[in-house]
């Protein structure tokens, strides 16, 4: 388990525009392409900023929307203690000519307190065609109600770690998670 603000939960950060950043690791190298990939965080969730995880291929494109193959996942609301949105979003390809974002959101209404959880796991055919499978979970761990899949992704992740949007880029600094972990097994 990393706990942030640990030594050994140092993060290299890929900014995606003003209001976005992804907080990332490179992919455990022993058995990575084997195994599949499993990520939880537990996190602060106000109006003013969306948390989640984001695997991808390492590669940054330069239209500000995350790389040319990603997978992300995260939780947002437009008012705090009030329906919870889970947004999907992936891109298989680059930018051009292909390789559009696609979004899905999907809509809960969780009661507060503010702090969620959020996972994300790997499944299928590495990495020929697998699937991105993601759910939110209690405080207890327990899954949670949403559990939907993003299937038939062909391209190898590179980094995995936590992704966060904000509404104005002056809340660069104001990420709250309590605690991440992963895990290639």
């Amino acid at each position: 388990m990393y706990f942030i603000g640990k030594p050994d939960s140092i993060y290299r950060i890929a900014n995606e525009g003003a209001t976005k950043a992804f907080r990332y690791r490179a992919v455990a190298t022993p058995g990575a392409l084997d195994a599949p990939i499993f990520l939880r965080a537990r996190a602060a969730l106000t109006h003013i900023l969306s948390v989640g995880l984001m695997i991808d291929d390492g590669t940054n494109n330069a239209d500000g929307n995350g790389s040319n193959n990603f997978y992300r996942v995260y939780l947002t609301q437009a008012v705090v203690a009030e329906a919870v949105n889970v947004v999907e979003q992936w891109r298989v390809g680059p930018a051009s000519p292909a390789g559009a974002v696609t979004t899905r959101t999907t809509t809960f209404t969780l009661a507060p307190p503010l702090f969620y959880g959020i996972g994300l796991n790997t499944s299928g055919t590495r990495w020929s065609s697998w699937a991105a499978r993601p759910f939110i979970f209690g405080e207890s761990g327990e899954k949670m109600v949403y559990t939907f899949s993003v299937t038939g992704l062909t391209w190898t992740p590179a980094r995995v770690g936590l992704y966060q949007v904000f509404v104005d880029s002056d809340n660069g600094r104001k990420a709250m998670y309590d605690w991440y972990d992963e895990a290639t097994s």
